[in-house]
């Protein structure tokens, strides 16, 4: 008997996901554990395998289309079975209305009120849908990917798209001078009729035309993510800075060794082991709120959260056992977490278990902010653009360089004043890099 398999839970708190990529055709002999699809979910692309061996009979979503868990995936049968005919649907105004099966000599009819113009999905302006190993093809031949017309289905660029645009064509020859757009997938009788709600489409209003963009994949979770934190948490941020110009000339004079490694020193693996020491000094800041027993959760395990920009949205790794590394191993772990949200290979396990977050806005310029605690953590730490400043030290005006601190905490858990000592720890370290060397163990 046809078995139906329903998208699977993927990891805590997904619920949706986009169909990156099939590497099955319907009619496929597969077998278990055979990897089906690639699926893009609001944290990382994964992969979905078969649970059973089979013929698989239909696939129930299109590529680029978006399934929610418990929908059903695909069906899977023996050879010779057939996928058993849903009851069709009607659209009708804004609504579905189930319908009786029709007579035979009526399923045209009903066939065609299903499938409307305006159901029929088209390319989203600037969208890019491509596997992580397409992006890195592009990155390895010097392509932006984002000026490739992709072949596939909804839009979706190949490897061969990449490699022809490498050669000096962009379309491919039966695509030249065509419009950018996906054709309409063919409907089969019976079969369900893809969504288009999450596709851009142009609109009109009172003072004239508007671009509705959906808000899904990263950006959505990241938006649920932070109604969250802020309807939870009462939220209240301590601000100071400190003193960096030590630091940037031990910085300085380190970054040849981490190049001649293939690493890049930046700032933040120094700022991560002054969070560290300071975390060891004031548990209750490496801890979260149990919402169900009211308990606090103090960990004993350091797992360093590092916001990541990416053109799909804000993704926030975490470098796990961060207090057992040198600076150098905290540089490499980060700069590899990063690569892998931006090309999107990044793991599901690799975003979540994080302890405390840090979030650099100064790389992009701005002095002060205040972040929104990364749910169920404690706090996060924000770093603003170092700059040159006349300070006075030790009753002389010097220029010296300031790193803008910014601390957002949960005051159900935290008190100003403890959030006041606990940046105090975090500069003394920055101030004083040898602190770092001797403080953690």
């Amino acid at each position: 008997m046809a078995f139906e398999f329903k998208f699977p839970d993927v990891g805590e708190g997904i619920h949706e996901g986009e169909v990156v990529s099939w590497k099955v055709k319907e009619g496929d002999r597969i077998k278990a554990d055979q990897v089906l699809a690639e699926v893009q979910t609001d944290k990382a692309i994964v992969e979905i395998p078969a649970p059973r061996s089979g013929i698989l009979l239909q696939r129930n979503v299109l590529e680029g289309q978006v399934i929610k868990v418990g929908d059903v995936f695909c069906v899977i049968g023996d050879e010779g079975e057939k996928v058993a005919q849903p009851t069709p649907k009607v659209v009708v105004a804004a609504s579905v209305v189930e319908r009786p099966a029709p007579k035979p000599e009526a399923q045209k009819v009903v066939a065609k009120e299903t499938i409307s113009e305006q159901m029929r999905p088209v390319m989203a302006p600037g969208k890019v849908i491509a596997t992580p190993r397409t992006r890195q093809l592009a990155r390895s031949l010097g392509i932006d990917i984002a000026s490739v017309t992709g072949s596939g289905q909804m839009g979706r660029i190949t490897e061969e798209d990449i490699q022809r645009a490498a050669k000096g064509s962009a379309l491919p020859p039966e695509q030249k001078g065509a419009p950018v757009t996906a054709p309409a997938p063919a409907m089969e009788q019976g079969t369900k009729q893809p969504e288009a709600k999450h596709i851009a489409k142009v609109t009109f209003e009172k003072y004239g035309s508007v671009l509705r963009i959906p808000l899904r994949g990263i950006r959505k979770a990241t938006a649920d993510h932070m109604v969250r934190s802020w309807t939870t948490i009462p939220h209240v941020t301590h601000m100071d800075e400190a003193d960096v110009t030590d630091l940037s000339l031990r910085r300085e004079k380190e970054k040849g060794v981490a190049e001649r490694k293939g690493v890049k020193l930046t700032y933040l693996p120094f700022i991560a082991k002054a969070v560290i020491a300071a975390l060891h000094m004031h548990p209750y800041f490496n801890s979260s709120i149990d919402e169900e027993s009211g308990d606090i959760v103090a960990k004993k395990y350091y797992n360093i959260g590092v916001a990541v920009d990416t053109s799909s949205g804000l993704m926030a790794p975490s470098v796990k056992n961060a207090d057992k590394m040198s600076i150098l191993e905290l540089a490499s772990e980060m700069q590899k977490l990063a690569e892998k949200c931006r090309d999107k290979s990044i793991s599901v396990d690799e975003l979540q278990g994080g302890t405390f977050t840090i979030t650099n806005i100064g790389s992009f310029g701005g002095m002060m902010a205040t972040p929104i605690i990364n749910h169920p953590e404690v706090a996060i730490l924000g770093v603003g653009a170092i700059r040159e400043k006349p300070i006075v030290k030790e009753g002389k005006i010097v220029v010296r360089k300031m790193m803008p601190l910014f601390l957002s905490f949960d005051h159900r858990v935290v008190d100003g004043a403890a959030a006041a000592k606990f940046m105090n720890d975090i500069i003394r370290h920055l101030e004083d890099p040898d602190l770092m060397l001797v403080d953690v163990v």
